[in-house]
């Protein structure tokens, strides 16, 4: 995610203390805390996923696509194969 903030040290510890130090890694990269290290350790998939979701829409670490930039900005180029008078009679249709 993002080594300058956050170690491996965890990865070392016990279950306890591996569990808050994820907490504490979370509060270093402005994730908002709403679990303890219990709630970790007793294993709720639901909320174990929802941290993990949390984390990566604050930190998502990977580079949009070439793709996604493209239909982020609605350049889909969707009318392959149509002409110009085509998409103007399927709009015309379509109101």
């Amino acid at each position: 995610m993002n080594a300058e903030k956050c170690d491996k040290t965890g990865l070392d510890m016990d279950e306890e203390k591996r569990a808050n130090k994820v907490i504490q890694d979370t509060k270093k990269l402005n994730v908002p805390p709403f679990l303890r290290g219990g709630d970790i350790r007793s294993g709720n998939p639901k909320l174990n996923l929802m941290l993990c979701a949390e984390i990566f829409n604050n930190c998502p670490g990977l580079q949009p696509t070439e793709q996604e930039l493209l239909e982020a900005a609605g350049l889909l180029n969707d009318d392959v194969g149509d002409s110009r008078e085509e998409r103007c009679n399927f709009l015309l249709d379509y109101l």
